[in-house]
């Protein structure tokens, strides 16, 4: 996946990789997601990408009831997301983090 450029990567019949180099205020899709994956440096190193307008547009980005995980668990993007219309819940994290966010798009 690392290799490849603005492609997606099918893995199986019901799961693939979406890979695009570009900056996530610049990127357009008619796509809808199930799960993003949030793996941008911490708030202290890029608070831009932890708040909001920038937030904005992950909602509609995914399906209903899409996922969006991250490493983050900070009091202020938490509020963000649930202003979003986010269900959040923090999970045990891998080795050498203490949690991780697991934020759910509600449906209304």
């Amino acid at each position: 996946m690392h290799s490849t450029q603005n492609e997606i990567l099918r893995i199986g019949k019901c799961f693939s990789f979406s890979k695009s180099i570009s900056k996530f205020e610049d990127y357009k899709t008619s796509e809808k997601f199930d799960v993003i994956f949030f793996d941008a440096f911490g708030p202290d190193e890029q608070p831009h990408l932890w708040n909001r307008p920038f937030l904005d547009k992950i909602p509609g980005l995914l399906n209903e009831n899409g996922i969006l995980v991250t490493y983050s668990v900070r009091g202020f993007f938490k509020r963000a997301l649930k202003d979003l219309g986010f269900k959040i819940n923090k999970l045990q994290g891998p080795p050498g983090k203490r949690e991780i966010l697991r934020a759910e798009k509600l449906t209304f």
